[in-house]
């Protein structure tokens, strides 16, 4: 009789090898998945405060030595990763991130406000946008970071966007109709992200309590 133990071993062989790769290749189909399918959480970009300064200047000074790494604060957010950043993965560099606003004191309250950024490796601060905001009708009921009640606190409806702004890929949408507004940026290069706030100090026609929340779009 011939020996056919060797043909039976190949073959066991080559039936583990394939169903081996059946695994692999539905483990993978099964894990991977595009960015854009993920849903990300509301991040706190900016805490909950008053006016940083008078002006975009008196945070800021670009033109006298304070345009640099060095000099950003500790507000400044980190898009990726990290401590004070996105914790949500998967993320990407460059992505477009979606920015909304609320504040208080009453309906129809502005702000005005610069968004600054900064590139890794010592990169100079970057004007993103200059613009402003108009608080709405629409209660922020809970802090969407911690969930914490917030008590006459209402979300922008109206954020406006300076036609000046040279920064590409920044646009402003829902604005009106005491809806959410939303500033989507895009963020290509940039790794810290800070928003200045002014003319908000609560006085008059000027909003307080300013928060910012930002996620990848």
């Amino acid at each position: 009789m011939r020996n056919r133990l060797g043909k039976t071993a190949t073959v066991v062989v080559l039936i583990l090898a394939a169903l081996t790769a059946g695994f692999l290749v539905a483990t993978y189909q099964t894990t991977a998945a595009p960015v854009d399918s993920y849903n990300v959480a509301w991040q706190l970009v900016r805490n909950t405060a008053t006016e940083d300064g008078a002006n975009f200047a008196a945070v800021y000074a670009l033109d006298t030595n304070e345009g640099n790494w060095a000099s950003k604060g500790s507000a400044a957010f980190r898009l990726m990763g990290g401590p004070g950043g996105i914790t949500a993965r998967p993320t990407s560099q460059g992505a477009v991130w979606m920015f909304t606003i609320c504040g208080g004191e009453a309906d129809n309250d502005t702000l005005s406000f610069d968004v600054v950024g900064w590139a890794q490796g010592n990169g100079m601060a970057q004007v993103v946008c200059t613009g402003d905001a108009v608080i709405g009708t629409q209660d922020v009921v809970l802090y969407p970071d911690d969930g914490a009640a917030a008590t006459s606190i209402w979300w922008a409806d109206t954020i406006n966007v300076d036609a000046t702004t040279p920064w590409p890929g920044v646009g402003t949408y829902n604005n009106g109709n005491n809806g959410v507004a939303m500033l989507l940026i895009d963020t290509a290069g940039l790794e810290y992200l800070q928003f200045v706030v002014y003319d908000a100090g609560g006085t008059g026609t000027e909003a307080t309590d300013v928060t910012v929340y930002g996620r990848v779009y």
